[in-house]
Order: C-alpha cells, then sequence, then structure tokens
C-alpha cells in the first residue's frame, strides 16, 4: 500500500518482480504470489529504513528501470539525482550527483555500462554506471524532457 501516489513502474527482465516509484521518495519492489501472476506481494521498501533513510531521495521518485540482468535497479528523482540500488538486497550502490534540477528521463545503455539522463537544468549528460562518474554533459538550449539509446548503445537521443 502506498501513501502517496505512484509515478514510475518496471518489470524485472526475469518476470519475478515489479517496482513502484512513488511521491513518498520510496521504491516498492513486488513479487508475483502465485503461479497465475495475478497476486502482487510486496518483498521490500527500498530503502530498507524507509521514510527514515538518508539514502532515499529527496522528493518524488520520477523514473524506475531494472538491467538486463534483474541485479540493478536505476532510479531517478525530481531532487535531481539518480540512484542505483541492488535489486534484491535493497542496498543502494551510488548516488549520481550532477543535475541541479528534476531528472526528465534517464535510461541505461544495452551493455549496462553507461547511464544517459536528461533534466530540467538544460542539460543531457552520461555517466559511467560503475564508476558515477560522468563522461559527458550536453548544454541544450531550453528543457529536455527524453533521452534514448538506441539498441545498439552506440547511439543517443535526446
Amino acid at each position: 500500500k502506498f501513501e502517496r501516489v505512484t509515478y514510475c513502474a518496471a518489470f524485472a527482465p526475469n518476470g519475478k518482480w515489479v517496482a513502484l516509484g512513488s511521491a513518498d521518495s520510496l521504491l516498492r519492489i513486488f513479487k508475483f504470489s502465485d503461479e497465475r501472476q495475478s497476486h502482487l506481494e510486496e518483498l521490500m521498501t527500498v530503502p530498507r529504513a524507509g521514510l527514515a533513510s538518508p539514502e532515499k531521495h529527496r522528493s518524488f521518485v520520477r523514473s524506475v528501470e531494472y538491467d538486463h540482468e534483474s541485479r540493478r535497479i536505476l532510479t531517478s528523482g525530481v531532487d535531481g539525482t539518480m540512484k542505483l540500488w541492488a535489486a534484491r538486497s535493497g542496498v543502494l550502490l551510488r548516488t549520481f550527483v550532477g543535475h541541479t534540477q528534476e531528472i526528465k528521463s534517464c535510461q541505461m545503455s544495452p551493455d549496462c555500462k553507461s547511464v544517459f539522463s536528461c533534466s530540467l537544468d538544460d542539460t543531457a549528460r552520461m555517466w559511467n554506471l560503475d564508476s558515477g562518474d560522468e563522461l559527458f554533459q550536453l548544454k541544450m538550449s531550453d528543457c529536455v524532457f527524453a533521452v534514448a539509446y538506441s539498441i545498439d548503445g552506440r547511439m543517443v537521443a535526446t
């Protein structure tokens, strides 16, 4: 049960879990509790300490995405940060800091080596997924609301 509005959802590629992000700044992971996949049961709240955790987003969770192996979950927030979580444990692996306003969209590359993000701060940025380092930044003439990788990961679009 959510205390606030759900803003985003993502199914794990393994087909076993679904992650929901909300206005209460938390991510909740659910699993299917029956063979017909008609009932969900909550596995955990991320971060595990809930609303008291300093690791949570400081505002709404805007987007959520699993990596292709269902091992990690990427979230972005209205607070201008992205966070990478371990999918099974809910442990925070890294926080990506650099945007100065709300992140509107982010996506992991097909090889899960980088993340492309955009924000109301008029920038699109690419990040190293493992280190959290910003690889480059594109300054735009206005807000960017969407980013995408090509299927082979060689091109990006804003």
